[in-house]
């Protein structure tokens, strides 16, 4: 059995005991929050940062982006867990107590393999390597589960926020991320976010070297930013020509 599989079996077991032991409406709460929560922030997550950048200035968009997500998102979670103890404490006498643990365990299945699912998705954003393509070639639960999170994505997010498919949006925040991480432009901002990227640099040295990159006519520009995203040597090069300038 590969690596991967044992790591699924794990995960789908750990879910399935939780839901059995929270039972069907904790479980069922639960996931319409994540659900719920992935909507709204969604459809909410602009506005949000717009305010947190108007009130903080100096935050960086990125992580205005996040911090705006993140907390739609665990409000409507920390929402739905209190609507749900609400509602499992007056429904306990009513709903049998079989029932209810059948249900949970349905629950906790269903999460575990959105889970797997997205865990090999978001394998895709990294570069290709021989471990990546052995479980997309290997793994039992990679053939029988990696297209859980798209077919939910497109049956119960997409329909409510008018957005382009699972890839299509997985395709996008790839973009994203590689342009945080990675950027592609050769601007002198840019510039900065590589220099403090690599914790190499005091304050000084890189307002020095912005200054000079900022001095240089565009083609030196983007001639330099690309070699200071290549190899060691490149950016030695690179950074020798800029305290040149």
């Amino acid at each position: 059995m590969h690596w991967a599989d044992i790591v699924a079996l794990v995960l789908i077991t750990w879910f399935v005991i939780r839901g059995i032991i929270s039972g069907l409406i904790m479980s069922l709460f639960r996931l319409a929050g994540i659900i719920a929560g992935i909507i709204v922030a969604i459809k909410f997550q602009y506005d949000v940062m717009q305010w947190l950048l108007a009130q903080f200035p100096t935050f960086p968009d990125q992580i205005a982006s996040l911090v705006a997500s993140s907390v739609i998102f665990m409000g409507v979670i920390i929402l739905a867990q209190v609507l749900a103890t609400a509602i499992k404490t007056l429904a306990d006498f009513a709903l049998l107590s079989w029932l209810d643990k059948l249900g949970g365990l349905l629950i906790g299945f269903f999460k575990a393999i959105l889970l797997i699912s997205l865990i090999y998705w978001g394998m895709t954003l990294l570069p290709a390597n021989s471990i990546v393509q052995s479980i997309q070639r290997d793994t039992v639960s990679y053939q029988l589960f990696g297209n859980a999170a798209p077919a939910a994505y497109d049956s119960l997010i997409r329909p409510f926020i008018g957005k382009g498919t699972f890839d299509e949006q997985l395709e996008i925040f790839g973009k994203k991320f590689q342009e945080a991480y990675f950027p592609e432009s050769a601007t002198p901002d840019n510039l900065i976010r590589l220099l403090e990227r690599s914790g190499k640099f005091s304050s000084k040295e890189i307002e020095i070297l912005r200054d000079n990159y900022e001095n240089i006519p565009q083609a030196e520009k983007e001639r330099i930013f690309g070699m200071l995203r290549g190899t060691d040597i490149e950016q030695l090069k690179a950074l020798r020509e800029l305290l040149e300038k």
